[in-house]
């Protein structure tokens, strides 16, 4: 009988950026990869990545896991926080060394002022709360993805042209490698 962790997505491959990952992540990770989720957002590009990469298609299906989302769709990829980055709530993103300074108060007022009727419990405060900054696209491995993968990531990444009108080239500022651990604690048990 399979047991809770025997689906678990250990290694993930992380794209950072300047700005939010939201609406980037599944067309960037099609066009490293070639995969695309139950959704078949970024089809198009995983199309460029089969006609322009064929040799590695079938290391990356073996590679790459699908995780599901918030509602249950499994996806190759997902948005991931950035460390040394905050937002505010309002749709800014800073870096840390932002926090408290008079341009970051400055803006959120200013959003909090052009949203008044959505952001009605803001209205009045003096300073931003500090939020996580979802700014990097995660890309999720079962095993750990070899060197060799690891540099094509990144230099396919560099190599991205967005397709659609509405599609971004993110300014990458970094990439990471992390692995996740599940630690299963027994808080009450019974025989």
């Amino acid at each position: 009988m399979p047991g809770p962790n025997d689906n678990r997505h250990d290694f993930i491959f992380l794209i950072d950026t300047d700005s939010y990952a939201g609406g980037l992540e599944r067309q960037l990770t099609a066009f490293c990869t070639g995969c695309v989720g139950e959704c078949g957002v970024g089809e198009e590009y995983a199309e460029v990545f089969r006609q322009e990469c064929p040799e590695l298609l079938r290391t990356f299906e073996d590679l790459v896991a699908l995780r599901p989302d918030d509602s249950g769709c499994r996806r190759p990829t997902s948005i991931w926080t950035t460390p040394g980055f905050w937002n505010d709530g309002m749709g800014n993103h800073w870096p840390d060394s932002a926090w408290d300074t008079p341009e970051a108060i400055d803006a959120y007022k200013q959003a909090v002022q052009r949203n008044q009727t959505q952001n009605k419990k803001f209205v009045g405060r003096d300073r931003p709360n500090r939020h996580p900054s979802y700014q990097s696209v995660a890309i999720f491995f079962d095993k750990l993805p070899p060197d060799e993968v690891l540099h094509f990531l990144v230099q396919r990444v560099k190599a991205y042209k967005p397709i659609g009108e509405f599609d971004d080239k993110p300014n990458v500022i970094g990439f990471r490698l992390i692995q996740t651990e599940v630690v299963e604690k027994i808080l009450w048990q019974t025989p």
